[in-house]
């Protein structure tokens, strides 16, 4: 099978640049790299029903999906990523696999008091269940640990903190509706990336040391081990998909699983990735 690409030019992070292309190329693999168009309005790159391998930001996919011209490598849609979903089979390894609840937003504010003195804190770990992630995770905004008897002042003021965080992390407007998911805050000394591609992790790297961004090629062998057991667990969000690790407390924990198509590269070599997913595809 006749493997493209479709690269979205200035879908990555951190000030990258686009590593993929420079690998396509030295490989002769057919692939086209696309600015962002706000409405979604894109020519026809490749024929109709063609498989192709989309890379770029979550908004970019989904826009390519909405288009329905070619069968998108590797993405099962955001459903797939849904916290709740791979919560069910990858629990036992992940970082909050101990102590999280799911709840409705408007009930977390309703709740605020009773989770701080739950996680015995003044802040907590807030993120989206959904895989469309509509804010960003973060970890609360401080907070009075007091349980209330009277005047509800201290609580407003609470839910006030809590919404300005939440304001600044948010992409659009939050339905109160909207399942999130809340643990106890956890400090992350390291974070790994590793690709894995057909049950086997084929690619790897550092890009987070005590909460600053730090790219390296290197990560430890624990690390890889942990992202290992994950590949070879029966259920999988796609035949490839991406695990993020950390290490706390001298402990490696799953931080949380994201596609394929929408991770960044970061120190992951991209030729073997190109390889790997090709040799995978080409073989179906």
């Amino acid at each position: 099978m006749n493997v493209k690409w479709l690269i979205e030019r200035d879908g990555f992070w951190h000030g990258q640049p686009n590593r993929f292309s420079p690998a396509l190329e030295k490989l002769k693999i057919e692939h086209k790299l696309v600015r962002f168009i706000a409405d979604g309005d894109y020519p026809n790159y490749y024929d109709e029903n063609d498989l192709v391998i989309v890379k770029g930001s979550l908004e970019f996919l989904k826009q390519i999906e909405n288009l329905k011209r070619y069968r998108i490598a590797f993405w099962n849609g955001v459903d797939s990523f849904k916290c709740s979903k791979y919560y069910a089979y990858y629990g036992e390894y992940l970082l909050n696999g101990y102590d999280y609840l799911f709840l409705p937003l408007s009930e977390v504010k309703r709740r605020l008091q009773d989770l701080l003195v739950r996680y015995n804190c003044t802040k907590f770990f807030i993120r989206p269940d959904s895989g469309a992630k509509e804010f960003t995770g973060h970890v609360t905004e401080e907070m009075e640990r007091v349980i209330f008897t009277g005047s509800d002042l201290l609580k407003e003021q609470n839910i006030k903190r809590f919404d300005d965080k939440l304001k600044k992390y948010s992409y659009n407007d939050l339905s109160p509706e909207e399942l999130v998911m809340v643990t106890s805050f956890k400090k992350i000394d390291e974070e790994y990336r590793f690709f894995i591609i057909d049950r086997k992790v084929v690619a790897g790297s550092t890009y987070m040391i005590n909460s600053a961004y730090d790219e390296k090629e290197t990560y430890p062998q624990e690390a890889f081990d942990l992202a290992d057991k994950i590949a070879k667990i029966e259920w999988r969000p796609s035949e490839a998909f991406v695990v993020d690790v950390c290490r706390t407390n001298d402990l490696y924990k799953v931080l949380e699983i994201n596609s394929f198509n929408c991770s960044d590269i970061y120190s992951c070599n991209p030729e073997i990735i190109v390889k790997k997913v090709n040799d995978f595809i080409e073989k179906k």
